[in-house]
């Protein structure tokens, strides 16, 4: 019942963010008043105290609810645990699958809510918590209230992302303290169920982005919440407490404000954090998922095995060369093929039942790597083939497609899918190099497709996977379409016109140099953390 309780309290807290229009604030009278309204029996006050409800504008720009993996890394960051949590409960639309789908409205499931409430509360009832109170304030939570105190404080600074009112403080002294009134046996249980307050909380769960000045029309973050979009959008992680902690120091020194931001972009958890933002937006995702009729062997550790060496690849690439053109200049080590497209996961996750699809992956490097739009397929796309075409040809898949493709209605999308597509033949569905040989020309392929992106057109050759690669590392449709595609990802949204411009001139700026530069990937992403774009909201 106590759960329940709290989670209609959250619902009714999620209800008013929706339906109300006034900032929230944290605001130390309110909190104080509702502390001392609570009932001195030392039960009871575990018990979530009703409190005044909570009211946002309803802008997407005052709050943003952390994504499925967000939620993930977060825990496994403030509770010290060896892995991120699966939330198998949490039917989130917008997990590390789709993470460029927006999670606005997720939190408003109640499905999904009641499965995020299992999946913490189990979390935190199995939790050892002497381990993690040593572990984290060097001192056992289950043996001292000083301890229980210290460690719930740091709990919910991390978990909040700010220091603490004196009001919030205050509610976790006294409720630590009620805790040592309980019977031992009931001890640790109370103490998850605080820590459970914690996390089940609109303060955990939503990035809270309103500013100083509550009346302003447009308003720049807070140094607290500039802190966290920066730390969420480079590594999908929340800052660390020391971060939090130090923050207060240098809040108004822009300088110092510079040199953490510079510390989070030159980690190597940047580069950890850019494959996995390619490898979504390549979409190398639903691998696990696959019915692979060709490898009676595929199993989903095959798939998380494709997509680690992928990651990997992106990340040891990023960190020793650093640019954008080296991802399809360097050689993929996993067959000897050239930069991305090359990657297992990226040739089966565009292969169909384990047959390579020239036109899936035609789709997915057009659509996703180039930001060229294409409608849905016309009608239905049955049709006989050919009388003249043997099923013995070797090159049967690829004629028939390609009969399809020239359909009047088909013609202008396959232009550009067949070329790219057929570009990448000489892998099989499973990513590997094989010797298959098709002559494009023979078949009445082009040997090089024309895109446009930001008013500029280019050719980009077709004709081999090697000079596929070589085209697409020097391609300013590419450095656009990526510099787009990170912008998308950082805001969580999709961009109005003038963003879409501004993310033209920052690839222009810093992602289309010929010559190699260490630092323009770099660049390229500080310019964007300390852009108004990130910073800037209009209520």
């Amino acid at each position: 019942m106590l759960r329940i309780y709290r989670l209609g309290l959250f619902l009714c807290c999620l209800t008013a963010c929706a339906e109300k229009h006034t900032s929230f604030r944290h605001s130390s009278a309110r909190i104080s008043a509702d502390a001392a309204s609570v009932p001195p029996d030392p039960v009871a006050s575990l018990t979530p105290t009703p409190v005044p409800a909570l009211s946002f504008q309803s802008t997407k720009a005052d709050f943003r609810p952390l994504s499925k993996i967000e939620i993930q890394n977060s825990l496994q960051d403030i509770l010290r645990l060896p892995e991120p949590l699966e939330l198998n409960g949490f039917l989130e639309q917008s997990s590390k699958s789709q993470i460029f789908r927006n999670s606005y409205n997720i939190l408003n499931d109640s499905s999904s809510l009641a499965g995020l409430s299992r999946d913490i509360n189990a979390l935190l009832d199995n939790l050892n918590w002497a381990q993690l109170s040593t572990a984290s304030v060097q001192c056992d939570a289950l043996a001292s209230a000083d301890c229980r105190t210290t460690l719930l404080e740091r709990l919910a600074v991390h978990a909040w992302r700010r220091p603490l009112d004196p009001a919030e403080r205050e509610t976790l002294i006294r409720q630590s303290a009620d805790i040592s009134k309980l019977p031992a046996t009931v001890q640790t249980g109370a103490l998850a169920h605080i820590a459970g307050q914690i996390f089940f909380d609109p303060r955990f769960l939503f990035r809270m982005e309103l500013g100083v000045d509550a009346t302003a029309p447009s308003y720049a973050l807070a140094p607290w919440e500039k802190l966290s979009a920066i730390s969420y959008n480079l590594t999908h992680r929340p800052p660390t407490f020391e971060q939090i902690q130090t923050l207060a120091e240098f809040e108004d020194d822009p300088t110092r404000f510079a040199q953490l931001i510079d510390q989070l972009i030159e980690t190597p958890a940047l580069a950890a954090s850019l494959s996995g933002m390619i490898s979504q937006w390549l979409m190398y995702y639903g691998l696990e998922g696959m019915d692979v009729q060709g490898d009676p062997n595929w199993s989903a550790q095959k798939a998380k095995e494709q997509l680690a060496a992928a990651e990997q690849f992106i990340a040891t690439t990023l960190l020793q060369e650093g640019t954008l053109r080296s991802l399809f200049t360097r050689v993929n080590p996993e067959n000897n093929g050239f930069g991305l497209f090359a990657s297992k996961a990226f040739l089966t996750s565009t292969s169909k039942n384990g047959q390579a699809s020239m036109i899936i992956r035609g789709v997915r490097i057009i659509r996703n790597a180039l930001c060229q739009g294409m409608g849905p397929p016309p009608g239905t796309l049955e049709a006989a083939p050919p009388k003249d075409l043997s099923p013995m040809d070797p090159n049967y898949d690829i004629k028939l497609s390609l009969m399809h493709g020239a359909r009047p209605a088909c013609v202008g999308c396959h232009r550009l899918i067949d070329p790219a597509g057929l570009a990448l033949h000489a892998f099989d569905g499973f990513g590997v190099q094989t010797d298959a040989m098709v002559d494009l020309s023979a078949l009445g392929i082009a040997s090089q497709v024309t895109v446009a992106l930001g008013g500029q057109r280019e050719s980009i050759a077709t004709a081999s996977a090697k000079e596929f690669a070589e085209s697409i590392a020097n391609s300013t449709t590419f450095a656009r379409c990526f510099s787009r595609n990170a912008l998308r990802y950082i805001l969580g949204r999709d961009l109005a016109e003038d963003e879409l411009a501004t993310a033209d001139i920052l690839a222009e700026r810093h992602l289309m140099a010929q010559a190699p530069d260490k630092e323009s990937l770099t660049n390229f992403f500080r310019e964007i953390m300390t852009s108004d774009t990130v910073y800037m909201r209009v209520r």
